[in-house]
């Protein structure tokens, strides 16, 4: 997981609401860029119940997402003739 963390490429940009207690690679980039948010490595929850989220990691983590389906979109739409 620390390797995830740290590998700033995000695995799960499209994960289910349902598993947002646990944490992604943005989530913790952001840790790195704004040092007073975003502290648990594994898991969101207690950056949740201690409210110290990045103010705008779940805009941030939702433009992520759509960028990276638009680029699967676009790959797999160019090999067609």
């Amino acid at each position: 997981m620390t390797v995830y963390g740290h590998s700033g490429y995000e695995l799960r940009a499209n994960k289910w609401n349902t598993l947002n207690i646990f944490n992604t690679s943005l989530h913790h980039y952001q840790h790195h860029k704004f040092v007073r948010y975003n502290f648990g490595l594994y898991l969101n929850l207690w950056d949740t119940m201690f409210s110290t989220n990045s103010p705008d990691y779940k805009k941030s983590f939702k433009k992520l997402g759509d960028r990276i389906l638009k680029a699967n979109f676009k790959s797999k739409n160019s090999n067609r003739i």
